[in-house]
């Protein structure tokens, strides 16, 4: 029942829905909690068969053996182009390509790009390697990774050990 991103008001959306405003408060707590509730079917971890496939599948595909076979998940940032500058602190929210957003780290498998981890909230002007911090892997890496796994990720991600 968006409109207009951000800068839509309570009373505008009821408007243009024909409703009343907390019907759209109503409407708006479900839709969170369906997809919410839809999270652990769509986002989780690999097994560790299926760890392994992915290496296998970077070895195949992209040739790198050895230690390096050991990445099994890519990471790249996103923006979430919002319609306007937010009213309240809307510099936060202007990114390096002249428009204002939020930042999306998503994680996904180089096969099929099945998502296994993700993060978002944080402003269009977080940069990348600031906005990893909240995912699962860098939060629990001892959880999310073993051994010598790594994950693969462009060069706006600093190194860590």
């Amino acid at each position: 029942m968006g409109r207009y991103g951000n800068g839509a008001s309570l009373e505008d959306v009821a408007c243009f829905a024909g409703c009343s405003e907390g019907a759209v408060e109503l409407y708006t707590k479900w839709y969170f909690t369906v997809i919410e509730s839809l999270h652990n079917d769509f986002v989780c971890l690999p097994t560790d068969q299926e760890k392994e496939e992915e290496k296998s599948w970077v070895d195949q595909h992209l040739g790198f053996r050895g230690t390096w076979q050991e990445g099994w998940v890519m990471y790249d940032g996103t923006i979430v182009v919002l319609y306007a500058e937010p009213g309240l602190n809307g510099d936060a929210y202007f990114t390096r390509k002249s428009n204002y957003g939020l930042n999306l780290q998503i994680g996904n498998l180089p096969s099929n790009l099945c998502i296994v981890d993700y993060s978002h909230g944080l402003t269009g002007s977080a940069h990348d390697a600031w906005a990893f911090e909240s995912t699962g892997a860098a939060k629990y890496p001892d959880w999310f990774f073993k051994g010598e796994e790594f994950a693969w990720v462009n060069s706006a991600y600093p190194l860590t050990s």
